[in-house]
């Protein structure tokens, strides 16, 4: 009996150690990776981050976060067009729209946000009685576009995951909806009709990313990330490892306004952090997902490799957060009846369309995303050249081009 009320208090002193230095460095981390863009107060009291120029309220909001305007870009350039809104992935948040945002600010305003528990945003809702719904999560957006200031139609884009939350947005509020792009999005039938076997994995999956909290709350997923740090540093193998690494631009920022090591440009003296290595990054949420956002889902997260040395810093951190898993397990939870809901209210639409699928499709996907860009008479269909189901990072060009004859043909 001793000897278990030992390893019992043992234990506990260990998770109010991991908690309590979880807390401490999560205040640091807050103080060294500050928001891009701004926080927004939704009506229930819950904070959205977003990245863009939008309204009076955040209107040098674009300049801020994204430097300065891109070549070509005129003082009222994106004057009469919509605003354009990025819809991330599942698990990703407006840091995945890095190499696309200032291109597409040359033409028309750009808005970028994080769904709750996604990078800056605050966590999911609590004890609302259960997981809550794709529509739910339309409406999150919604509001704060209302709270932003942001003026309506607006043209959608939307990456896999959310994909599907523009085509719902757009099939709830047609009028709202001035067009629309879809990067590689996952397909409404994709989910109406699951194997028994995905059905498991999702249920699977929304229980480990609730580990996961915990887990990260404990400070496990922190530890993680520093072994990982440690062990590629040890081995100083490859590129990465060892010395500070510099940052794109003369002052120390980069495209999204970020400084080196995440703080926010003329925020103050600047201390250089290594990169984070993307494999070291993704072995926190491998580990304390038990592995179900292991090696079979590498497209899944945002590819670390592909982003600027702050923004890897800046991501890693945002990886060992317990709202990141809560948002996770909410995600997959909604999944299922948000394709369902697609299904059941999409219309043929009148607006312009653009549909890009990741290079190489199979003819599964290669119908799923021609039906998509035949919901309207002014859609149309464009495989990517070579790259990963991350095209907005991958090949940004093949993005902003869609994006701007969306705005375009928005505009005429």
């Amino acid at each position: 009996m001793k000897k278990w009320l030992a390893i019992s208090a043992a234990a506990g002193g260990m998770a109010a150690a991991g908690a309590a230095w979880q807390a401490v460095e999560a205040r640091q981390d807050r103080r060294r990776f500050p928001p891009p863009g701004e926080l927004f107060t939704l009506p229930d009291g819950r904070r959205l981050h977003a990245i863009g120029r939008a309204g009076p309220r955040v209107a040098e909001l674009t300049v801020q976060a994204l430097g300065d305007p891109a070549p070509g870009a005129t003082a009222g350039s994106g004057a009469a067009a919509p605003t354009v809104v990025f819809e991330a992935a599942l698990a990703a948040s407006s840091i995945g729209w890095e190499r696309v945002l200032s291109g597409v600010a040359a033409d028309a305003p750009v808005f970028a946000y994080d769904r709750a528990g996604m990078g800056w945003s605050d966590a999911p809702p609590r004890g609302s009685g259960g997981p809550r719904t794709g529509r739910e999560l339309v409406e999150d957006l919604r509001a704060l576009l209302a709270v932003a200031g942001v003026p309506r139609p607006i043209i959608l884009v939307g990456h896999s995951y959310g994909g599907l939350l523009a085509r719902l947005y757009t099939a709830l509020y047609p009028r709202e909806v001035a067009g629309l792009v879809l990067v590689d999005a996952a397909a409404p039938e994709q989910w109406t009709a699951i194997s028994p076997q995905d059905r498991l994995r999702l249920k699977v999956g929304r229980h480990l990313a609730g580990r996961g909290v915990w887990a990260a709350r404990l400070g496990v997923a922190r530890l993680v990330m520093e072994l990982a740090l440690a062990r590629r540093a040890g081995g100083a193998a490859g590129p990465g490892a060892g010395a500070p690494e510099a940052v794109a631009g003369a002052d120390g920022a980069d495209s999204t306004g970020l400084a080196a090591g995440g703080q926010a440009a003329g925020s103050g003296p600047r201390r250089a952090f290594r990169p984070v290595p993307e494999t070291a990054a993704r072995a926190v949420v491998t580990a304390v997902t038990f592995g179900i956002l292991g090696p079979s889902d590498r497209g899944l997260l945002t590819p670390v490799a592909h982003l600027s040395p702050a923004l890897r810093q800046t991501l890693a951190r945002l990886w060992i957060q317990p709202k990141f898993y809560a948002g996770i397990r909410e995600q997959l939870a909604a999944l299922p009846g948000l394709a369902a809901e697609v299904q059941a209210r999409e219309r043929p639409l009148a607006i312009p369309l653009g549909v890009i699928s990741a290079s190489e499709p199979s003819a599964q996907r290669m119908a799923e995303q021609e039906r998509a860009a035949r919901l309207s008479p002014l859609g149309w269909h464009v495989v990517a050249p070579p790259c990963g189901h991350w095209v907005q990072l991958d090949q940004p060009e093949c993005v902003i081009a869609t994006v701007r004859r969306v705005v375009a043909q928005a505009r005429a």
